[in-house]
């Protein structure tokens, strides 16, 4: 079917909150527009099932490529429409997965078995976290611990000098810490960070090269797009999260990221 007959919705947290500038949501929007689909905003709270039937109340939306988000985007009228009505709808929800994140690709799974086609997979939301799933991919990795004990991850940093810590369901950089062998907010970081003990987290070995930045690569049917988008963590900052204050530019890919897709894309 041509983009200009598509009924394209994008399932997402408020969009009112959306950076137009930095925002892979709406640049997806903007790009769905453009190829002539009619674009339809679902709020993450919008979606029901009435009669067997999933449904959602549904805003029309235009969008422009403006900074400010409330000249970006004009919403239309909400209208309730039943999902199957759409050709595709594009899941943009922000973690964390809590219980109405699991209920709602419950539900979107049901949807899923119309005609309309759902992106993300509704179950492949469920069943992968984006950050255990790189444990399939040791040889790309560093060294990687994932517990919520306290006396194991000081073990870990013993061997290390300097982990990154993070939670497992967070996003944008929050909560993520550099921490020392020697420093004495590191005991309070731990116990934050895991609940004393309740919630799993994931620790790595700090790479220092992170100055020089990450990089983010597309694969579209398991081959990389040419370029990769580096992002540079700010001077005062170790985050190379756009979110955190990270720099952008665009750059060809290396040997070593094409070897990193080559491993990650095999599974697939």
């Amino acid at each position: 079917m041509s983009w200009q007959f598509m009924r394209v919705g994008i399932l997402m947290d408020p969009i009112s909150q959306v950076d137009p500038k930095k925002d892979t949501s709406f640049a997806l929007c903007l790009a769905a527009q453009k190829l002539g689909g009619q674009l339809f905003y679902v709020p993450d709270t919008a979606v029901f099932v009435a009669s067997q039937c999933v449904q959602a109340a549904a805003y029309p939306i235009a969008v422009q490529d403006k900074p400010d988000i409330q000249e970006a985007v004009r919403l239309g009228t909400p209208q309730t429409i039943e999902l199957a009505s759409l050709d595709l709808l594009l899941i943009r929800k922000d973690p964390p997965f809590d219980a109405h994140y699991l209920y709602l690709t419950q539900i979107l799974e049901h949807a899923s078995l119309s005609s309309v086609k759902i992106v993300n997979a509704p179950g492949g939301l469920r069943t992968t976290n984006e950050k255990l799933a790189t444990l399939a991919f040791p040889q790309c990795c560093p060294v990687t611990y994932v517990s919520s004990d306290k006396s194991q991850l000081r073990s870990f940093l013993d061997q290390e000098e300097r982990l990154i810590v993070k939670p497992l369901d967070g996003m944008g950089g929050r909560g993520v810490f550099v921490v020392k062998k020697q420093d004495k907010n590191t005991a309070v970081i731990l116990e934050t960070l895991t609940q004393n003990g309740r919630n799993l987290v994931m620790a790595q070995q700090f790479l220092p090269e992170i100055a020089a930045g990450d990089k983010r690569v597309l694969l579209l049917h398991g081959r990389p797009v040419a370029h990769a988008l580096v992002r540079v963590p700010d001077a005062q900052d170790f985050r190379g999260n756009i979110a955190s204050g990270a720099s952008t530019y665009v750059q060809e890919l290396t040997e070593r990221d094409r070897w990193i897709c080559d491993q990650v894309s095999e599974p697939f």
